[in-house]
């Protein structure tokens, strides 16, 4: 049975273009060199076959049912994507395990054109946990979203408000010579610096 591939997918809205600097120490800006909008015409065949072959969540019932989900995509200007999406249990993005520690982790890992994943970093709660938007300030990617338990983020450690609600996130990750580099920082942030896009999923094709 063959796959079909459709041209039209959902699209993440923008990351939120602005924030005050007395609240979040920087502002959320991409620098040169990436797109915000990624499409499926923007993609290689080797990079739209290795998201297909992920069978990602393109819906929400796909998303309750445990598939890998991507929530946010930044082309860069080799063709290579920064991908931020979570996952639960057990899963194998190429030859990289990952484990969750709760219900839904998330990840963040480096597609290059000819189709290969770089090693994910990862954090994650007992909870759910999702990204709302990701961006590339300085030699920083800057990911924000919300967890739903004390989450690490390598040696830092973000706490969960409450029981019964999620806490918003800004975290940080070392962007050096087109790598993904360690956690060089995370904490929590007010609610409404968050994007509002949290029941969008991205697939690619």
């Amino acid at each position: 049975m063959s796959q079909k591939i459709n041209s039209r997918f959902l699209l993440i809205p923008p990351v939120l273009l602005a924030i005050f600097l007395a609240v979040s120490p920087i502002m959320i800006l991409g620098d040169g060199g990436e797109q915000s909008l990624v499409t499926r015409d923007d993609l290689s065949e080797s990079q739209i076959e290795t998201l297909i072959s992920m069978e990602l969540a393109r819906t929400p019932a796909d998303y309750r049912a445990g598939k890998i989900a991507l929530f946010d995509a930044i082309q860069l200007d080799d063709g290579s994507l920064i991908v931020a999406g979570s996952w639960e249990g057990d899963e194998l993005i190429q030859n990289y395990s990952m484990s969750s520690v709760g219900h839904r982790d998330i990840f963040f890992s480096l597609l290059s054109v000819n189709g290969s994943f770089s090693k994910p970093r990862v954090a994650g709660s007992s909870g759910e946990d999702l990204v709302r938007g990701i961006s590339i300030v300085g030699e920083n990617i800057v990911i924000l979203g919300e967890i739903n338990g004390k989450s690490s983020f390598g040696e830092f450690v973000v706490d969960n408000e409450g029981v019964w609600s999620s806490t918003p996130f800004e975290a940080h990750l070392d962007y050096n010579s087109r790598k993904i580099g360690n956690w060089t920082g995370a904490w929590q942030i007010d609610e409404e610096l968050l994007p509002n896009n949290s029941n969008n999923l991205w697939c690619g094709f």
